[in-house]
């Protein structure tokens, strides 16, 4: 592999969960972008746009993801 990560793997793919989405939890998703937070967001961490294997595109809470986002 090349390039700056000198050996280090890149995650191809995340592990979302949620209890308010019973049918997504722990299913696997994958990044495909950032976004801006929602009005009356729970915080200040990142969100993202992910895209499950079924090809549904979400906005997600960077915590809903494992391992946690990149930085």
């Amino acid at each position: 592999m090349t390039g700056v990560l000198s050996g280090a793997e890149l995650v191809d793919g995340y592990i979302f969960h949620s209890e308010a989405l019973p049918h997504r939890d722990r299913t696997v998703c994958s990044i495909i972008d950032r976004a801006e937070m929602p009005i009356g967001g729970m915080g200040v961490e990142p969100c993202f746009v992910v895209r499950f294997s079924d090809g549904e595109i979400r906005t997600v809470l960077s915590q809903q993801l494992t391992p946690w986002y990149p930085v």
